[in-house]
């Protein structure tokens, strides 16, 4: 028997027809079905084994935009000599929007930021690591949280 699969809170002790659903259901769950019937424990069957989820430190790296974003694509503009017009029409998007991303105003998607990149030559995402301190959970069921990260360092 696993988790109520309706409140996940209790032992689903009841296989209950909820909305259509045939769903495993915990005491307080079952009143909410139709057709409830107790689910039978078969005695025959081993105890399950306990999986032990060993926690572990290890560096998380990951994409980052640049802070200088802006100063990088005005360079490379200047390198090649061309404007924020041709540029957005090579990258089919909007003149205004490159160029409040290329005076720093505006933070370009990941997507715009990739074209950027593909046009200008130019690198915009960095790898950044999460320190070595980082606590990282094996466990699946929890995520990763702002409390777990200690320390960001810049490759």
């Amino acid at each position: 028997m696993g988790d109520c699969e309706l409140c996940g809170k209790c032992e689903a002790e009841y296989r209950a027809t909820v909305e259509g659903a045939r769903l495993d259901v915990c005491f307080y769950c079952s009143k909410h079905g139709e057709n409830v019937e107790k689910i039978r424990v078969e005695s025959n069957k081993k105890p399950q084994s306990v999986n032990v989820t060993r926690s572990r430190t290890r560096a998380i790296t990951e994409l980052q935009l640049v802070d200088d974003y802006a100063d990088r694509i005005q360079e490379a503009l200047r390198k090649f000599n061309i404007g924020c017009d041709v540029i957005a029409e090579k990258m089919n998007e909007k003149e205004s929007y490159i160029h409040r991303i290329m005076m720093g105003k505006t933070r370009p998607t990941e997507k715009v930021a990739k074209k950027i990149e593909k046009e200008l030559n130019i690198k915009l995402y960095e790898e950044t690591t999460l320190g070595g301190n980082a606590y990282v959970s094996t466990n699946k069921k929890k995520e990763l949280t702002l409390g777990d990260l200690i320390e960001i360092k810049r490759k």
